[in-house]
């Protein structure tokens, strides 16, 4: 190595993480068939990465549609306005969290893009979302996008009636963890 060293920039040795891995990589990505750059190293990662995750709710989402009627899937019931109540707060004990990409058959619509199983009232029951639904909104803004971190969350779901048409809507919640310490006492 020379006496004078220049390890600034592109010529600073790269951040090492404790398995040898460069952290934070500026390379370009080029194409193996024509050799055209089409991006940086952590910026191409990044994007990876996130197609592992839950899907964003309301980004390109198709509006909400009634459904297909369906009321259970492999044995399991999911959650509907009737098991809610507008004057108190059910609880939800998320088990598991799923994208739904199952494909469709033509002309088939998808009756949720977000499939949560949980413990509801004694029983292992479904809660699904549309990408386009508010309450989907409000997990991810309160539980983030990682679904792996959910298992063990808990949720309050209720009903709220539209004044203007008398419509009894599901409503979520997402308890502090002070909220929850209360409720198991």
């Amino acid at each position: 190595m020379s006496d004078i060293a220049f390890n600034f920039g592109n010529n600073a040795p790269p951040d090492i993480d404790a398995n040898g891995e460069c952290i934070i990589c500026l390379g370009r990505v080029k194409c193996v068939r024509c050799g055209k750059v089409y991006g940086v190293c952590n910026e191409i990662e990044a994007v990876e990465r996130e197609k592992e995750m839950l899907s964003r709710a309301g980004a390109g989402a198709a509006p909400a549609t009634a459904g297909s009627g369906k009321s259970q899937r492999a044995g399991y019931r999911y959650i509907n306005e009737q098991d809610l109540s507008a004057t108190e707060k059910r609880r939800f004990r998320i088990i598991d969290v799923k994208e739904n990409t199952d494909p469709l058959r033509e002309g088939q619509k998808r009756f949720s893009d977000v499939v949560f199983k949980g413990a509801f009232h004694g029983e292992t029951r479904l809660l699904g979302f549309k990408l386009s639904n508010p309450n989907l909104v409000i997990i991810q803004e309160e539980l983030g996008l990682e679904e792996n971190t959910y298992p063990g969350r808990e949720l309050d779901l209720f009903l709220e009636q539209d004044e203007f048409t008398g419509r009894y809507w599901m409503r979520v919640e997402v308890p502090s963890a002070s909220e929850v310490k209360k409720a198991k006492k």
